[in-house]
């Protein structure tokens, strides 16, 4: 059995393009799976003394890592997500051993010298002995596959935080109500008002430190709600659903992520969607995740820009960091939307909208950079969070890229 690596890289590959917008701002490892990060994630499991990342250099100086490796490295392919037999197998790496889903590589251990010239040239097996196969639905593999795991990492999470948090005790709490045998599990400062049902018939029900569940609002589980996060009053929160930090939410919300710090305060339906930061969705904005026909929904490809079938027959909307809706937007099925753009359609806008657009009736232009990041500066005030000039490059590097084309 091999020690403890005191290193955890976690590097991208090619099929790291898939999960565009959400990674044109932040590598895949900060993606919000169930209540954690793919990052807390593995972290929690393997506790190392260092932590490295590969990923594009535009997100570098905003997402530092610890900048050296140490002795041993266990490199870990970012799509990968852990679980107890996995964890073994990957414990039990020695030296020059490597795991493979495919023909692709999911974890390796090597030495300093090695993931020095990895980290320059690319990861290099010729030098390494393949010692096991991981099961290829243990990788992340596209968009959607967020949304069909994320109750299952909902429940993977409650389990990796046991013992920190506390089982809703109804009686502490005027006119709460709870059916079904799984547990609420409650963090610190938790606030729960009057006339709020759990349904925990299905499965658990996750609530972070802070957050408020306001009155009249049922939640189902498995479902998350995220530190210091708002379910504004009459909500409906439906299996499948993770609510990340510092959010508000409110209407009708089944099987979707909201990243953090995004709003959808108002009435309307979101379901099989994915929001990423700093979103708001304007009141009543809707997102169809079922097509008339009852067909199986296709997307068009961020990073491709090529139509693809999911094969699935419920998907509603990705939306990358910063987008916005206008009041009673509505996004059709299988909408991918990118960063910082603006939607104040009567209609239905396209079914990609590129970042940094400003789309409305009859018009259809790039929003200017100079003005997304004042809204930006406004929007993170608010929040105490500054917009820092690493975040301006960031968006300065972006818009060059997406407005290429455009301009």
């Amino acid at each position: 059995m091999s020690t403890q690596a005191d290193t955890l890289c976690l590097f991208e590959d090619e099929h790291c393009a898939l999960f565009k917008p959400l990674t044109l701002t932040r590598p895949l490892d900060d993606l919000r799976l169930g209540i954690l990060t793919l990052r807390e994630k593995w972290n929690l499991d393997l506790r190392p003394d260092r932590f490295r990342r590969i990923t594009s250099p535009s997100l570098r100086k905003l997402f530092p890592d610890d900048g050296q490796f140490g002795k041993e490295v266990l490199w870990i392919n970012s799509r990968l997500l852990p679980n107890r037999s996995l964890l073994e197998s990957i414990r039990s790496l020695e030296e020059g051993h490597y795991l493979a889903a495919g023909p692709d590589v999911v974890a390796a251990r090597t030495t300093a010298a090695m993931s020095q010239q990895w980290e320059k040239t690319g990861i290099d097996t010729d030098s390494l002995k393949r010692v096991g196969t991981v099961d290829p639905s243990n990788l992340l593999d596209t968009l959607w596959s967020l949304l069909a795991k994320n109750e299952e990492e909902i429940r993977h999470d409650i389990e990796r935080w046991s013992g920190s948090y506390q089982v809703l005790d109804t009686r502490k709490f005027d006119g709460v109500h709870q059916t079904g045998d799984h547990p609420v599990c409650i963090q610190e400062g938790v606030e729960i008002e009057p006339g709020v049902v759990f349904v925990t018939i299905e499965g658990p029900i996750w609530i972070g430190e802070g957050a408020s569940i306001e009155a009249n609002s049922v939640i189902r589980g498995t479902a998350a709600i995220g530190d210091n996060s708002i379910v504004r009053p009459g909500s409906l929160i439906c299996p499948g659903t993770t609510i990340g930090p510092v959010c508000k939410v409110a209407g009708e919300i089944h099987n979707s992520i909201f990243h953090s710090f995004s709003n959808k305060a108002h009435e309307g339906f979101t379901g099989d969607s994915i929001f990423g930061q700093w979103v708001n969705l304007g009141a009543g904005t809707t997102t169809s995740n079922l097509k008339n026909n009852y067909q199986s929904v296709t997307v068009v490809d961020y990073h491709t820009r090529r139509p693809v079938n999911t094969n699935l027959r419920f998907l509603g909307t990705v939306m990358g960091d910063h987008s916005r809706t206008a009041i009673g937007t509505r996004l059709n099925t299988g909408t991918i939307v990118g960063v910082s753009s603006n939607l104040f359609t009567p209609g239905f806008p396209e079914k990609l909208v590129p970042s940094f657009r400003w789309v409305g009736k009859g018009v259809d232009t790039v929003y200017k950079l100079e003005k997304a990041l004042e809204t930006m500066k406004v929007v993170m005030d608010r929040r105490n969070k500054e917009l820092t000039e690493y975040y301006k490059e960031l968006m300065q590097t972006l818009f060059d890229q997406e407005t290429a084309d455009s301009l």
